[in-house]
Parts: C-alpha cells; sequence; structure tokens
C-alpha cells in the first residue's frame, strides 16, 4: 500500500500529472510481474518490508494503471537526519520501463521530478534492472542522470529452471553434481527453519561468517521480520544444512513472481569438507521450481575474472551451477540539491 511518506504535503489523492500512485499491492505486484525485467525489489512486499527500516513507497504507473507493461517505478523515499526536511529517494532496480525508448524514459524522469519536490528530494538514485549498455549511459546522461555508485551488486549470475531437474543438473559442473551426492552420502540433511530458535542459530552462523570474509552483516531484527513475513505467505525459506545435530550451512531464499533469488548464505569453515553448501543450493533450486519458478537469481558475482576481486571465489562457486552472467547497466543519480548530494555522498549508510 501507498504510505504517507516523507513530506506531509503527498497525498494518494495528488500523484503527478502524468502518473498514478498505485494503492493496490496486489494490482501493483500484477503489473511489476509483466515486465520482463521485473524483481522483488520492485515488488509491494519489498517496499513494505523496508518501512521498518525508515523508508516510504510510492509506487507510480505511468499514463494507464491497468495497461500491461505499462513504465512503473517503485521509488523509496527517507529522511535525512542532519538535513530534515530534506530526504533522499531510491529506486532499487527500476524503473521498469523500456529503455529503448526515449520518450518512456523522459515521462518517467518526468513524473519523478514532480514527486521529488514535493518530498524535497536531494536526490534519486537509480539502479538500473536492464543489462549494460554503453549506448544507454550515453542517452541516460544526456537527459540528465548522473553515473553514481551503485548499491546492490552490478553482477548476478541466472540458472534457468524451465527444464527438467535432470536437464538442469546436467548443465552443472562435474566437479558440483559430485559433491551434492558427497553431502548426501555424508548425511548431510537439509531442512526448512520452522521457529525462531532456528533463525537465532543460522544468525550467529551468518556474522561468523561475515566477520570470516570481512563482510558487513545485518541484526537479526531484519532477518526476523523478513523471514517471518515471507514465510507467512510462502515466498521466503531459510533452508539448514545438519549433520549429527550440528548446524553446517543455511541460506535464504525468497521467490517473487516467476524467480526465486538466493539472498542471505551462511556457512562454517571447519565444516565445508561435508559438502554442505552444495546440498543446499539443489534443495533451492528444488524448492523454487516446484513453486512455479523459472528463474533462479544466485544474487552478486565478481564484475570481472580477476582472481584479487573481492568476490572471485563467490563467483567460482556460482559459475559451478552454468547458467548466464548478467553485468547491470549500474546506477544513475537524478540530482535535485548539488551542495547536499556532495555531503550525502559521504553518508553512504543512508542507503542500507
Amino acid at each position: 500500500m501507498h504510505t504517507k511518506g516523507p513530506a506531509a504535503a503527498t497525498s494518494d489523492s495528488d500523484p503527478p500529472c502524468n502518473a498514478e500512485l498505485i494503492r493496490d499491492p496486489i494490482a501493483w505486484d500484477e503489473l511489476v510481474q509483466s515486465h520482463p525485467h521485473a524483481g522483488f525489489m520492485q515488488s509491494a512486499g519489498w517496499g513494505y518490508f523496508r518501512r521498518h527500516l525508515g523508508w516510504s513507497p510510492y509506487r507510480l504507473c505511468l499514463q494507464d494503471p491497468d495497461r500491461a507493461s505499462a513504465p512503473a517505478a517503485q521509488v523509496l523515499f527517507r529522511r535525512v537526519p542532519k538535513y530534515n526536511p530534506f530526504t533522499i529517494g531510491y529506486l532499487p532496480r527500476g524503473p521498469l520501463l523500456d529503455y529503448s525508448r526515449d520518450d518512456q524514459v523522459a515521462a518517467m524522469l518526468q513524473a519523478l521530478d514532480r514527486l521529488a519536490r514535493r518530498v524535497r528530494a536531494v536526490v534519486i538514485i537509480w539502479e538500473l534492472p536492464v543489462a549494460y549498455d554503453p549506448t544507454l549511459a550515453a542517452r541516460l546522461q544526456r537527459l540528465g542522470l548522473r553515473p553514481a555508485k551503485p548499491i546492490q551488486h552490478t553482477s548476478t549470475r541466472v540458472l534457468d529452471l524451465t527444464p527438467s531437474l535432470e536437464e538442469i543438473q546436467a548443465g552443472w559442473k562435474p566437479k558440483w553434481r559430485y559433491n551434492t551426492r558427497l553431502a548426501a552420502k555424508h548425511g548431510v540433511q537439509v531442512r526448512h527453519a520452522s521457529s525462531p530458535d532456528d533463525l537465532a542459530r543460522w544468525h550467529d552462523l551468518y556474522l561468523a561468517t561475515c566477520a570470516r570474509d570481512h563482510f558487513v552483516g545485518r541484526g537479526a531484527d531484519y532477518f526476523r521480520r523478513f523471514w517471518e513475513r515471507g514465510r507467512a505467505t510462502g515466498d521466503t525459506v531459510l533452508l539448514l544444512a545438519e549433520h549429527a545435530d550440528t548446524l553446517l550451512a543455511g541460506i535464504m531464499v525468497h521467490q517473487f513472481g516467476r524467480e526465486a533469488t538466493y539472498l542471505y548464505g551462511a556457512d562454517g569453515r571447519e565444516s565445508r569438507q561435508l559438502m554442505p553448501n552444495y546440498l543446499l543450493q539443489w534443495e533451492a533450486l528444488q524448492w523454487a521450481k516446484s513453486r512455479g519458478a523459472t528463474r533462479y537469481d544466485l544474487f552478486g558475482i565478481a564484475d570481472t575474472d580477476d582472481e584479487h576481486e573481492p568476490l572471485a571465489g563467490v563467483s567460482r562457486f556460482k559459475a559451478g551451477y552454468g547458467g548466464e552472467a548478467i553485468h547491470y547497466a549500474g546506477a544513475y543519480a537524478r540530482v535535485y540539491h548539488p551542495l547536499l548530494y556532495a555531503a550525502l555522498q559521504r553518508m553512504r549508510s543512508e542507503l542500507a
């Protein structure tokens, strides 16, 4: 649902002149899923979830809100504590439109510009849902968008789930099939987390994984909110790999529409010889396919094949499953207050 946002003057009954504000979450998700590049970050559920972090979602549809594949954008706004009443805006994996058409991009810019003025936005960051194209980058800059530092991973690997399970496994590297069988042979068992204690055990392992691999982890409340909401609808699963009552590893997977996404993982280094991560991914693929997903997003790989990249090891693991590597077009900023934006660039945590 559309929520009262950062500016008190904003109302559902006063949308930008060339756009509609969509209040019905079901209608919104149906519209989003009609786009070829739809992802969970443009879903109504994701916008609702981000509210507990201080974001207010606004869901815009250009022209006719009932027309299939109409240009659409869920933009999140949040007040900047040091610069109240100004806000920052963020379009995660959006807007959803035909980027080959400058008229659609320009119309979306106009609608978002009007909204930005009303909520006193310093900037709106567009994190595009399409693959990198140098001609697109040039066109966006001519329209007044400037390159910005990305918030999400700029590359990922996506698996096609439309073949049979046997055909999907046949597309893996032989070692990946062997390690999956080895985990089962060693007695590793995978089950669905079903209690707050399960989540707490996984979160402890997640924090240990973050410390070991030098990532910044999220708090337990973040995962509790996300998991409980998704578990209630059946769209989120936390899979736990165990051996002799010991938690070896676990992954959290979320489905929106026809796409399932592997979002978070944790594992203990000392248990890697039991190959739990391979069995977890196999179980996740089966879960996603059984729910009608046709794509499985492994969510985050290195941008290059350089062995010194921070995600080089992660990329090697995910590449073993085949699929297609996608390099996104990156992030662009629509800046409304240049001096304040310069200050905000030193506060990247505001977009976390």
